[in-house]
């Protein structure tokens, strides 16, 4: 066993799909970032679930 008590998982957040995924499996957005692909600056959320 790992002894892990909880999860972060990272997506863009113009992921509609994503982002609707990992709210309806209880995970709560506590975190924004911002990632750089091919010289545009996109907005990331961090997704949490806690034991």
């Amino acid at each position: 066993a790992l002894n892990m008590v909880g999860l972060v998982v990272w997506c863009l957040e113009e992921n509609e799909n994503a982002v609707t995924f990992y709210r309806a499996m209880g995970g709560m957005d506590v975190a924004e970032g911002m990632e750089e692909f091919g010289g545009r600056a996109l907005k990331k959320l961090g997704f949490v679930w806690r034991n």
